[in-house]
């Protein structure tokens, strides 16, 4: 029922409200059918859809967690091995209802959706051919977000930790990516994060991976196109979804029964769970306590009190009892090990970034950018599409290096 009623939300209500602001746009010589006909493509039926993408991540969500929420329960858990039904079964049961829950009302709203286009002469061919393609990516960043949490639901016995867990597995990667980031920026001097280099941390999270794609083709203002790069990372999810579905089957199996109403099902995997943590928060609590204070001592300070608080409450969530928080030192000591090391390998530049000067021969061309350098300029490319001015200057302002004894500079003007 909820989905339906967020597809009809996601689809047919957003169109119309769409083509009603669209309506008056054109009264206005603010735009025209061409403009609108791309935008009901990429906006409306294609994957630039913002709502569908909402819904999307919040399904995905619910339906992980209550698909699994069987295993939560002692009761459910010691009826459903009482009957004469194989692990695998149950789960493939389990797993399938969650994904037909999401696909069949997407894929009937769509078409509802398509023919409510085409009976305001805004769908072709072309429109077909992105929303079959949208559709698939859809089914795909879905898929890998609802196993994402099916995993975690695995993973633990408790629905509370499921979620908190859901929400560890589905952020950890790029907030790990960002953490390093700041400490590059921070302490190496030579370090420039190029704007379009904040794309790569969308890889390391498949809610932020659904959400750049739909940005991407949502930006799109003069055609409408469904693009390599985004089959390319379609492709990707779904190879990952594809390795965490078998990886979920298997763990399935393995599950001891015991485990419902436990934190974690598999006690091996509480210390990994725990550094894997820790770390990163150290690192953060570091770097917040190095800004406020200014000062070296404050990030050691920061570090040393991100793993004691990081420690206390993985260990009472794990245990579910505050005395807990007094024991298991053993991986708090190698977490804070190598939290201190990766540290160290910034704040000295162990890894010689900021030494590191390439021979005369390797270098063929250079730019300079600065914010403060006609800041107030607006780039588009052909396509309509915004292009950040330090971006367009790195790629089309290449003055030319050569040896005189030192290195010099040719300079080469670019008007833009």
């Amino acid at each position: 029922a909820l989905s339906i009623l967020g597809f009809i939300f996601a689809f047919p209500v957003y169109a119309v409200l769409s083509l009603g602001r669209w309506a008056e746009r054109v009264s206005e010589n603010i735009t025209n059918a061409a403009g609108i006909y791309v935008a009901y493509g990429n906006k409306i039926i294609g994957i630039g859809n913002m709502p569908l993408i909402i819904l999307t991540v919040g399904l995905a969500v619910i339906n992980g967690l209550q698909g699994m929420a069987h295993l939560h329960s002692r009761k459910k858990t010691d009826m459903y091995n009482s009957t004469p039904v194989k692990r695998s079964v149950y789960f493939a049961v389990s797993y399938l209802n969650g994904f037909l829950i999401y696909a069949l009302p997407y894929l009937f709203f769509l078409i509802v959706t398509i023919i409510m286009g085409a009976a305001n002469g805004y769908v072709n061919g072309a429109s077909l051919e992105v929303a079959g393609a949208s559709y698939l990516t859809g089914i795909v960043m879905y898929l890998l977000i609802y196993t994402v949490v099916t995993l975690a639901g695995i993973l633990t016995g408790n629905i509370i930790v499921s979620i908190l867990g859901s929400a560890v597995l589905l952020a950890w990667g790029s907030a790990v990516y960002y953490i390093l980031n700041i400490y590059k920026t921070t302490f190496y001097m030579t370090y420039y994060a190029a704007p379009d280099s904040d794309d790569i941390i969308t890889y390391f999270s498949p809610v932020l991976c659904a959400m750049n794609l739909c940005s991407k083709m949502g930006e799109e203002r003069t055609y409408m196109q469904y693009t390599g790069w985004m089959a390319m990372t379609t492709l990707i999810c779904a190879f990952a979804a594809a390795v965490l579905v078998i990886l979920c089957a298997v763990l399935y199996k393995k599950r001891p029964a015991e485990a419902s109403g436990h934190a974690l099902a598999f006690e091996h995997t509480k210390p990994l769970i725990k550094v894997i943590i820790m770390i990163p928060v150290s690192l953060a609590a570091g770097q917040l306590f190095s800004d406020i204070g200014s000062d070296r001592g404050w990030m050691i300070f920061g570090i040393i009190a991100g793993l004691i608080i990081t420690h206390a409450v993985v260990e009472i969530i794990y245990e579910f009892d505050f005395r807990a928080a007094f024991r298991h030192f053993i991986s708090t000591g190698i977490a804070a090990v190598l939290a201190a090391f990766i540290a160290c390998f910034y704040i000295f530049d162990l890894g010689g970034y900021d030494s590191y000067v390439p021979d005369a021969s390797d270098v063929s061309y250079a730019a300079l950018t600065s914010d403060s350098l006609q800041s107030a300029i607006s780039i588009y490319d052909k396509n309509g599409s915004y292009v950040d001015t330090n971006t367009y200057r790195l790629n089309n302002m290449k003055p030319e290096l050569f040896m005189r004894g030192q290195f010099s500079l040719k300079i080469q003007v670019s008007v833009f």
